[in-house]
């Protein structure tokens, strides 16, 4: 999943021009406080099985990290099914009411978006727009994620366990050379979380003309907390 933005920047359709500002741009580094939709205690940690056959652990590591201005509660994600068992740096944090995270452009670990994931007191329906701008070698992307709540108090029941109190958000992805006009539609990212534990489930849809497609899941095996 490293790379999957990279891929779907490079096979954008171009087309006709209009600009845009996502609620992510309209946020201040005073504003960041720490993160509470899951503990980042010492100790704590989730296991996820994936679509792939793969399992990953993350792991919260009681540290903040300063990135682009914003501190944010810094976790880290190990795939042990690999033989190198590749480690992610995860990042999330909270500013006012909205919880942020940044994603990885291109598995370099230094090419970052931040994208607006959830908000306090948000109602079925509610949506939302996130936008940034990318760089990958000599080419200049927009990128937007429409954020949408699906669900505020879902139950589902995931190997074996039964969560209550699920949240469900609908992220929307597309994407345009800088240069370009208007945006492609690519595929959506879909995830499930419940407040004080965390994500519990993720699906991945994209497709791209026919030239490049992905379809992941991952949900929750088990978790520890610390509070």
């Amino acid at each position: 999943m490293r790379y999957v933005f990279t891929i779907l920047m490079l096979f954008a359709t171009l087309a006709s021009c209009k600009k845009d500002k996502g609620e992510n741009q309209n946020l201040d580094p005073k504003n960041q406080r720490k993160y509470d939709l899951m503990t980042n205690e010492i100790g704590s940690w989730w296991i996820y099985g994936g679509s792939d056959s793969s399992v990953s652990r993350r792991i919260a590591t009681g540290r903040d990290s300063t990135i682009k201005g914003f501190f944010f509660s810094y976790y880290e994600r190990k795939d042990t099914t690999s033989a190198t068992g590749f480690v992610t740096p995860e990042y999330f944090g909270k500013n006012k009411n909205s919880y942020v995270t940044l994603v990885d452009m291109d598995g370099s670990m230094t090419s970052y978006i931040t994208v607006i994931f959830f908000k306090d007191s948000v109602g079925i329906g509610e949506e939302w727009t996130n936008q940034d701008k990318y760089t990958y070698q000599i080419f200049n992307f927009d990128i937007k994620i429409n954020s949408k709540i699906v669900d505020t108090g879902g139950i589902m029941t995931i190997n074996g366990h039964t969560y209550t109190g699920i949240y469900h958000t609908l992220n929307s992805v597309q994407g345009k050379l800088s240069f370009s006009t208007d945006y492609s539609d690519l595929g959506t990212i879909k995830v499930w979380f419940v407040k004080g534990i965390g994500i519990i489930k993720q699906d991945m849809n994209i497709s791209i003309a026919g030239v490049y497609s992905k379809i992941y899941r991952d949900s929750l095996l088990a978790y520890h907390l610390v509070q």
